[in-house]
């Protein structure tokens, strides 16, 4: 996927993976930096019929036969009501730290960090 945004490019195949968490089983976040050192969150949300998935479910849950892989009868219409919606939010290169001192760092040390930082 590539977007150009407030003048920052963000393309998915040009950029490297700098992190990634799993929000739920329908949803996975990515902290991605392009070669220019601009930064960028990208969001894929796993959608059945338009529909988020609910919470602690994943599309394996909802439709087991798409594990039973394309030559299966029954892959292709589940395949078809599942689909993906990706969003691109540029950062700068502070709130790309932000974002990954709250999400990947645990907790604990939040408060900790805070008083490091001041």
């Amino acid at each position: 996927m590539k977007k150009t945004i407030i003048g920052i490019t963000c393309d998915t195949d040009a950029s490297r993976e700098v992190a990634q968490i799993e929000d739920s089983n329908s949803s996975s976040v990515y902290l991605r930096e392009t070669p220019d050192g601009a930064f960028f969150l990208v969001t894929s949300v796993f959608l059945i019929d338009g529909r988020r998935l609910p919470r602690g479910k994943s599309t394996l849950d909802i439709f087991p036969e798409l594990a039973l892989g394309p030559d299966s009868p029954k892959f292709q219409p589940a395949r078809n009501r599942v689909t993906t919606k990706e969003t691109i939010k540029p950062l700068t290169r502070r709130q790309a730290l932000a974002w990954a001192i709250r999400e990947l760092m645990p907790r604990t040390f939040h408060k900790d960090l805070a008083r490091f930082l001041k």
